[in-house]
């Protein structure tokens, strides 16, 4: 299980790519409200805008082990997901 003590990317996204629920909940916790702020911006419906952001983190989580995560692109990447998405 990911040690959220040793605050490293890297060690997080391994941990995700290895099936660990507990890294993507903290990875989910700390991208959700970002994500639903800008979908809201674009689809104009808060309740849509959710939607779509959890089907985001429903994806990756899906595709996990096929992401070539990098803390450094990784707010890019769910960014260009987003825009995909709506």
């Amino acid at each position: 299980m990911y040690d959220n003590n040793q605050n490293n990317g890297d060690r997080l996204f391994e941990s995700i790519r290895q099936g660990d629920i507990g890294a993507y909940e903290m990875l989910f916790k700390k991208y959700y409200l970002s994500m639903c702020m800008i979908a809201r911006r674009i689809v104009e419906d808060e309740d849509v805008a959710k939607d779509l952001v959890q089907e985001i983190f429903i994806r990756l989580w899906e595709k996990r082990k096929t992401y070539d995560f990098q803390e450094i692109y990784f707010y890019t990447c769910l960014l260009e997901i987003n825009a995909l998405i709506i």
